[in-house]
């Protein structure tokens, strides 16, 4: 039957498209993921600088020596050149910079559930247009015989 065939053709060419757009999701979700990774790596190496700088800021805010136990081989504030006003924007500057790149992790992650969430209603599509074209198929075969 003419009809048929074409029907088929059609969910033929569904399938295709929707191979092809699966790809660039899966695609585009790996793209995120990295991303994600880059940013989450980023994020804990400015809170590590943070806690640090912090911490640091305390012990001269407390009068103790300036060089801190955790310092390891870095200078002692007196050395930098910086004074505590300056450290203590830093420190400001670097927690907005945290905050801001939490804020675009937390936007990853939705993009991310959004991207799995469309990937999965697209591979329900998918096989519910493999399942009908089978069936039109075995329809075609059954009308033929």
């Amino acid at each position: 039957d003419d009809r048929t065939k074409r029907t088929v053709e059609s969910l033929q060419q569904q399938v295709t498209d929707l191979d092809i757009h699966k790809k660039e999701l899966l695609k585009f979700n790996q793209q995120l993921k990295d991303e994600l990774n880059k940013v989450r790596l980023r994020n804990e190496e400015l809170q590590k600088l943070n806690v640090f700088l912090k911490a640091e800021n305390d012990s001269l805010r407390n009068g103790d020596s300036p060089r801190s136990t955790s310092s390891g081989n870095m200078r002692r504030i007196g050395d930098s050149g910086r004074s505590t006003y300056e450290l203590e924007k830093m420190i400001a500057l670097m927690k907005k910079r945290v905050d801001q790149l939490q804020a675009e992790n937390q936007t990853l992650r939705s993009d991310l559930d959004r991207q799995r969430t469309t990937i999965d209603t697209n591979r329900a599509f998918f096989t519910q247009a493999t399942e009908s074209t089978k069936e039109i198929e075995h329809m075609g075969h059954t009308n033929s015989r």
